[in-house]
């Protein structure tokens, strides 16, 4: 029996046992850490879709209330509403004869909503404890919410089920303004009085779908990266016994030589530190995401004095990757949101003249490296657009950083502004550099194309993409003059703000 639990009693065993129950540990609470926030953070994408459908809802039901509801004419999916037959002008005959009844807002959002829900699945409700139309009467959770509207509360956020299957749903009160009195004032409701409320219902689902997809990836992923662990960590006892064996049986042939065994001694100490080393370094590659490596990169960086020089220039191929992942990362999520219609932008006045003077600061020294000038010609006008300013910066910057790295050695960059008719105003930006093909200009907003110069600037291919899809939704629009050989000049049109 004692031989039978000779293996198990080996201190490197004893090790090896701790190391894989650590790894195993490790891994596992990592992969339940991860799929726990997963699911939470697709509920919270669902709780944002809410309220950016609850958003729409409310401007569309805002602008409906404005101009008092409108005049449709009548038919099976649009009859006459009877809960507004108390309105003189409910019904009216236009001066050729056709019949048009009044939709009132509420009217309008409920047939929306429900042939949006047919389309997309997204259910919205307008609800109140007194109602015109008993349809609307609020169910048991709608009815509590609309209890805490009245306590103070301003929105009211639940994961549900509804007819089985999982939702998020999401309440906001509607208060009385003198467009609503027209039609509801009849009721007893005066301005600025609780109506009831607006909720919007989300299913989940379609978010379960894509996180189950996600997580068999991080589950393979993870399986993959312990699976690494225990062959690393079998390796690393073979190679220990191995080498151990060997250290007794030299032992045993020549107990004479002092030298040899400590010099033995000394080898397996250090192959036992440097995979106890390795070991280490996988562990905390497992525990790492691309904001720690970040942070800590920078952390290195600010210790200088420290390192050496190529210790330093490590650091720098560190922080330049994961900047650069993180940027692509960053403008892949820019087109994405773009693409998906959810890429909001603030429209204001802007002063052109401090954008631009941001812009040329930030891409100063990397001009200064290459001997490029970058020439200001405006003209002191105190010129200003209508456009969202973090995202006219971001248009800019893209556009003189370009002008930078396709430039030439020695070249030059011109900035100008010119007004475009009596509305618009157009920026400039010209280069010297090689230019491009008609080929390459068929090519230029296309996302991830290169154009062929993977092998001279390194990019993600989205810039000039990301950077027209927001000058379009700006309301204004990008164009690009360039010929091989004799630079180019790429010039953003926006509104003009009034004088």
């Amino acid at each position: 029996m004692a031989e039978q639990y000779k293996f198990i009693r080996e201190p490197i065993i004893g090790t090896a046992l701790l190391l894989f129950v650590s790894l195993t540990s490790l891994v596992g609470f990592s992969l339940y850490w991860n799929i726990d926030n997963l699911y939470k953070e697709k509920v919270l994408l669902a709780i944002e879709s809410a309220r950016t459908n609850w958003n729409k809802d409310q401007a569309f039901r805002g602008w409906a209330t404005r101009h008092g509801g409108l005049y449709v004419k009548p038919d099976k999916r649009t009859p006459p509403s009877p809960y507004l037959a108390h309105l003189p002008d409910r019904d009216v005959v236009t001066t050729t004869g056709q019949k048009l009844t009044l939709m009132n807002p509420a009217y309008m959002m409920s047939q929306m909503t429900r042939e949006y829900e047919e389309t997309y699945g997204v259910k919205g409700r307008i609800t109140g404890k007194v109602q015109l139309n008993p349809a609307n009467s609020p169910d048991a959770w709608e009815w509590d919410a609309l209890t805490k509207f009245e306590n103070g509360v301003d929105e009211v956020i639940e994961q549900s089920f509804i007819e089985g299957m999982p939702f998020v749903r999401l309440m906001k009160p509607m208060y009385m303004k003198p467009g609503c009195v027209k039609c509801h004032g009849h009721l007893g409701f005066e301005d600025g009085d609780l109506r009831g409320g607006v909720s919007v219902s989300i299913p989940l689902r379609p978010y379960y779908v894509a996180a189950d997809a996600t997580r068999y990836s991080m589950q393979v992923t993870h399986g993959m990266v312990w699976a690494f662990g225990v062959i690393a960590l079998v390796f690393y006892v073979w190679m220990i016994r191995r080498r151990e064996s060997g250290r007794r049986a030299l032992e045993a042939q020549i107990t004479q030589q002092n030298i040899v065994l400590a010099h033995a001694r000394d080898e397996a100490l250090r192959s036992s530190q440097a995979k106890s080393e390795f070991l280490s370094l996988m562990s905390h590659e497992l525990r790492t995401p691309l904001n720690a490596i970040l942070g800590n990169g920078q952390l290195l960086e600010l210790d200088a004095e420290n390192l050496s020089e190529n210790q330093m220039d490590g650091v720098k191929d560190i922080l330049g990757a994961g900047r650069h992942l993180l940027n692509l990362v960053n403008e892949v999520l820019d087109l994405a949101r773009i693409e998906s219609g959810k890429m909001e932008v603030n429209m204001e006045p802007v002063p052109v003249a401090p954008v631009i003077e941001q812009c040329i600061s930030l891409i100063k020294k990397q001009a200064s490296e290459r001997d490029i000038s970058v020439t200001n010609n405006m003209d002191g006008s105190d010129y200003s657009v209508v456009a969202d300013m973090n995202r006219f910066k971001q248009v800019m910057l893209n556009l003189l950083s370009n002008a930078v790295k396709y430039n030439k050695q020695g070249g030059s960059i011109f900035i100008d502004v010119n007004s475009v008719g009596k509305n618009s105003l157009r920026v400039s930006v010209t280069d010297t550099g090689r230019g491009l093909t008609e080929e390459q200009m068929g090519r230029l907003f296309t996302s991830f194309d290169r154009l062929g110069v993977d092998d001279i600037q390194e990019g993600t291919g989205i810039g000039l993409v990301i950077s027209k899809r927001l000058v379009e939704l700006m309301a204004g629009s990008i164009d690009v003059q360039s010929t091989a050989g004799s630079g180019s000049v790429f010039s953003v049109e926006l509104k003009k703000t009034e004088s």
